[in-house]
């Protein structure tokens, strides 16, 4: 299990849609990230801490706890991923900087676009 201030190439995938979750996470582990999934953000505040994920792609619009509140529930950790939202809502953007998301990706998204946005921000590492 890796930790937080470890060298990793970990990425956890918060997405509700099945099929759009399946995808980025095989387009991530084909460039050798370690990728770990969850469909919503309960899902992933409890799996988040053993992941020692550097990198979080986050959707907006999800069940039970959504990407803004996912994002609000990130403080309370003792270190803080980079955040990459992916996701087709109209304010998105403007969601994501309020937030202080560390970059946007709008859906549909071209591959090679979210490979830079995750390479850029998983070599910046985390905050702590």
């Amino acid at each position: 299990m890796a930790t937080q201030n470890e060298e990793t190439r970990a990425v956890f995938v918060i997405e509700d849609e099945a099929d759009m979750r399946e995808l980025l996470v095989d387009l991530l582990s084909r460039e050798g990230y370690e990728v770990h999934a969850a469909g919503d953000g309960v899902e992933a505040l409890r799996g988040l801490p053993a992941s020692g994920a550097r990198v979080l792609l986050v959707d907006l619009g999800m069940p039970r706890l959504d990407g803004e509140q996912l994002l609000r529930g990130l403080k309370g950790l003792s270190w803080r991923p980079r955040v990459l939202v992916v996701s087709g809502h109209d304010d998105g953007a403007v969601i994501s900087k309020r937030l202080g998301a560390d970059g946007f990706l709008a859906k549909p998204f071209v591959p090679d676009a979210l490979l830079a946005h995750v390479a850029r921000l998983s070599n910046r590492g985390t905050i702590h």
